[in-house]
């Protein structure tokens, strides 16, 4: 339990000021697990639910813009301010995840391609805001707390001791504090979110997402 509070405390502390890593340092991790990651676990869980983790992401994706360095830079982009720029940039964050979820983890594999593609586009996302506005960035801190609004949900349900704690942490201490007061901008950015979605999932609505997501 201490390692899980010294994680937090790095979070809310050091890692707001550490932009995320060069694109080009990308290396598989030792700790990685190729049967646990493909076979036995991640990738086959999603197979079997599909449907619910991909639900899951959009809520993640609306309680994140709730964290307003998260939501700057959104904003600032101006890939996700209308219904037709939001379609067509979580519809691709849609494929990239698609992959990632399906596809084996190896360099030169369409995964790793789609993992180069999203670093650079990070990359290339820091130099224009750090240009713009100093202290504007995409820290560690915010990449955990977006990479928490593509699994975070999911991970709290089954029994994965460490890393569901460690979400449970970054949900009661991060992500639910910012939902409690978002500011307007998060609110045009959600509605832009959903409305552009809903060509891809008819079904979507608005205040009942919202409700779901606050709740």
């Amino acid at each position: 339990m201490k390692a899980d509070k010294n994680y937090i405390s790095s979070l809310a502390g050091e890692a707001r000021c550490l932009p995320v890593e060069d694109a080009s340092k990308m290396a598989i991790p030792e700790w990685y697990d190729e049967a646990k990651f493909q076979r036995y676990a991640a990738q086959a869980f999603y197979k079997r639910n599909a449907y619910a983790i991909t639900l899951s992401v959009l809520y993640g994706l609306i309680a994140v813009m709730a964290v307003p360095s998260v939501l700057n830079v959104l904003m600032f982009t101006k890939k996700s301010s209308t219904p037709f720029t939001a379609y067509r940039r979580y519809l691709l964050t849609i494929l990239h995840f698609t992959i990632w979820y399906r596809d084996p983890l190896a360099p030169g594999t369409r995964f790793w391609r789609s993992l180069m593609y999203t670093r650079k586009a990070h990359d290339g996302t820091i130099k224009r805001t750090s240009a713009a506005k100093e202290g504007m960035i995409i820290s560690q801190r915010d990449m955990v707390l977006v990479q928490f609004s593509f699994a975070g949900y999911v991970v709290l349900k089954p029994e994965i001791t460490t890393s569901k704690r460690r979400m449970q942490l970054v949900l009661d201490q991060m992500m639910g504090p910012a939902l409690t007061s978002p500011n307007d901008d998060f609110y045009r950015m959600t509605k832009a979110l959903l409305d552009g979605m809903w060509y891809y999932n008819v079904t979507l609505d608005y205040e009942a997402l919202l409700f779901i997501t606050f709740g």
